[in-house]
Formats: structure tokens, sequence, C-alpha cells
């Protein structure tokens, strides 16, 4: 993914990136307009965490959003009934993003490999069992309210890196939202 520094932050084209085909969330329509007159009220307020080779493990529904506004005018129902049209249409060719790489310790006999993340370069204290567990963790700790888990493609996501003391089971906190 190329990228370049601006006004201190990481900026991409956003033809750079894809969604991640195992994202557990999806979003309803209504919340999906809500969520791109965030972005027409307050622009891009959040990096997209991606991958090098420009896949999107969190802010795929802002990804989404902005794709739309850069491609489409937007028009917006207010609450007394009448409409204002937004045309940014090429205000989001650039997009903040996060970049997420992984670092792996050498494997010692016997033991398994462990990967740390790495964010913008920095690496991350915490280690995991491969990239594709640190994927899942970083994804699911970088969600707005807007969108919701699909419960089946989250249980499928997290199924492999659950602790094996636990139920197995996805909690639901009640809001919508679940724990592994």
């Amino acid at each position: 993914m190329e990228r370049h520094i601006e006004n201190g932050h990481w900026y991409t084209g956003i033809k750079n990136l894809q969604p991640w085909e195992k994202n557990p969330r999806d979003i309803r329509e209504d919340d999906f307009e809500r969520l791109k007159a965030q972005l027409v009220d307050f622009g891009q307020y959040k990096a997209l965490l991606a991958t090098k080779d420009g896949t999107i493990v969190g802010g795929n529904m802002r990804y989404r959003a902005m794709l739309h506004l850069n491609e489409n005018v937007f028009t917006l129902t207010l609450p007394d009934g009448t409409q204002q049209t937004y045309d940014l249409r090429g205000q989001f060719n650039e997009v903040w993003v996060t970049e997420l790489d992984f670092e792996y310790e050498p494997a010692v006999a016997g033991q398994m490999t462990t990967v740390h993340a790495v964010i913008d370069g920095k690496v991350q204290q915490r280690g995991f069992s491969s990239a594709e567990h640190v994927m899942p963790e970083y994804a699911l700790s970088d969600n707005d309210l807007a969108g919701r888990y699909n419960n089946e493609a989250l249980a499928m996501l997290v199924h492999d890196y659950q602790e094996t003391d636990t139920t197995g089971y996805v909690q639901d906190r009640g809001d919508g939202s679940y724990t592994p």
C-alpha cells in the first residue's frame, strides 16, 4: 500500500484499499445513512486500520461510507422533512490510515512462533499465536457504533482463538455488541 505523510498522518488513495473479507460486521441502511451524515459533518474523524497490502482491518463501514460519498451526491433528510444535498465527490480520494504489520519472534524448538502487531512502525508488546490471530483482535477493538456484528460471522472469526477454559459461546452484551 503506497502512503504518504500529510499533517502528521499517513494517507493513501482510497482505491489502494479493500474491505477485509472476514469482517464480522454489517450495517443497517438507516445506520449507513447516519454514518455518511457524520462524515459529511465531521470529515474522516478516525483513521482506517489497514495492513500493508491495503486490507482494512478496522473501519470497513467507514470505508464503505467514504467510498459512497466519494462517488455519489448525498441527500440528507432533515428532521423537519426538508432535504439537504451534499456533493463530496472526490473529497475522499486520499484517506487517513494507520498501518498494521506483523513482527515474528524467532521460533524456539518445540514452541510456537510469537507474532507482534506493528502499528505505524511501533512494535506492540503483546504477543499472538499468528498474524491471523492479530487481525481479529484489532478488528474487534476498532469499531464505531454505526455497524453491528453478524453473529455467525463473528463466531466463525473468533472460534479458533477462544481460550480453552471458556464456554465457547459469544456473549451478547444486550446492546447489540458481543464479546468473544
